[in-house]
């Protein structure tokens, strides 16, 4: 990771007395700090304003609403009750692998949608999740998505030795919740569809940013400043609506 300014995220109470939601915090907890910090290039803590919609409500949330008490954040997704309701905020319970239209969706705009891993698990066009996030923008508004490298060095050496990185599906139901990791991108791929959904790249960043710990990941968090970025693993893409400045990569 090479970003300088990354935010060190405090694990919040509720979380830590959970020892399921301790062990994920732990795993994201510096992912989680370089969507804060992405977060803070688009808005100020302070400002009362803008409006956050969070696709996908679970730990993030909470530290976004910590982040920006001031600030309206809406959930979106499947309702995790531990994260969602606060008071003067909607959630909207849509399934992004069914059309628009089958379930009430939000009818506002927002500054910033945030969808962090989740892309990644849903069974749908990619071109039509991001087009579907990008119309809840407002005018100039960005779309953060974070979601794994498809191509991150550790998965090229798992194919050297003739293992598969990539999860098998669970589950005989097809329409069922969560089945894992349905399609994971490159950096390109997702430049790429975003392109198509009508969006602009603002910025990407690449970071080994999931903390397993124990050795190996020591040993990739060492030899990762001197990897070339599209190799880490993690990305977190900041799309926006309206034009923007040229692709760039932190």
């Amino acid at each position: 990771m090479n970003r300088s300014s990354t935010i060190v995220a405090a694990e919040p109470a509720e979380v830590r007395a959970s020892p399921e939601l301790h062990a994920y915090f732990t795993f994201h907890r510096l992912r989680y700090g370089v969507l804060l910090s992405t977060c803070d290039d688009l808005i100020t803590p302070g400002q009362t304003s803008p409006a956050i919609l969070d696709v996908g409500p679970f730990i993030q949330t909470a530290l976004i609403r910590d982040r920006y008490p001031r600030i309206r954040v809406d959930t979106m997704g499947f309702g995790d009750e531990r994260f969602v309701g606060r008071g003067g905020e909607a959630h909207f319970e849509v399934d992004l692998n069914r059309p628009p239209g089958t379930t009430t969706e939000p009818s506002s705009t927002y500054d910033v949608v945030v969808l962090a891993e989740v892309l990644e698990h849903l069974r749908v066009s990619p071109v039509a999740t991001l087009h579907r996030l990008g119309s809840y923008l407002a005018p100039g508004g960005h779309l953060v998505v974070q979601t794994p490298n498809a191509c991150a060095v550790h998965k090229r050496l798992a194919m050297l030795v003739g293992r598969n990185p990539f999860q098998i599906i669970e589950g005989d139901d097809a329409m069922a919740g969560d089945l894992g990791h349905i399609r994971e991108f490159t950096v390109d791929e997702l430049v790429t569809l975003g392109a198509r959904a009508g969006l602009d790249v603002r910025s990407w960043l690449t970071a080994n940013y999931f903390d397993a710990g124990g050795l190996q990941h020591r040993i990739f968090t060492a030899i990762g400043r001197g990897l070339p970025p599209r190799l880490r693993d993690g990305i977190t893409i900041d799309y926006r609506r309206a034009a923007a400045p040229p692709v760039s990569a932190k």
